[in-house]
């Protein structure tokens, strides 16, 4: 079976703005891997929950940061979208959700970038919290579930064997 687009590159780079435009004041680079992947990522993803997520993304409930490779640094400011919570007798901080994507992704293949992003996109797509804890396994599963179901197979089992053979060499 092979790939299922749902709309087109002019939708999700000039329609929906979901794309993440550096600041908007700049072109994105499709030489780099990173957006080439997003966009493969945001034509593929089923429309009720691509829907879904340019609704969070129109809401301002995640920002994309990717700085271009050749930078080193970059000041940002990252509007807080969501408020203080309790959490047992404490109170978590009110926080911003942040999709980095590292600059070391340029160095894998497309297939692996493709993965890494639609993971990360099911984790703001399923609302779940940013945190390592009690949870974290259970959201780890739901998101590749989801990208499994978004029509991701491919690329999931070339991750999987990617991640095994770091994983054996202890790079991971």
């Amino acid at each position: 079976m092979g790939k299922k687009y749902f709309r087109s590159i002019k939708k999700v780079l000039d329609e929906d703005l979901i794309f993440p435009y550096s600041g908007g004041l700049c072109e994105p680079d499709f030489e780099q891997k990173r957006n080439l992947a997003i966009l493969e990522v945001l034509r593929r993803i089923p429309e009720k929950d691509y829907q879904e997520l340019v609704k969070i993304d129109d809401e301002g409930l995640f920002r994309w940061f990717i700085l271009h490779y050749e930078e080193f640094a970059l000041c940002y400011p990252f509007p807080i979208t969501h408020p203080e919570e309790p959490f047992k007798n404490l109170i978590k901080k009110a926080r911003a959700e942040v999709l980095y994507l590292s600059p070391r992704l340029e160095n894998q293949d497309i297939k692996i970038v493709i993965t890494i992003i639609a993971h990360e996109l099911a984790h703001i797509f399923l609302r779940h919290k940013t945190s390592i804890g009690e949870d974290y396994e259970v959201q780890e599963n739901e998101a590749w579930g989801l990208i499994n179901k978004w029509g991701f197979e491919k690329e999931l089992k070339k991750y999987n064997i990617f991640r095994k053979r770091k994983v054996n060499h202890g790079s991971l």
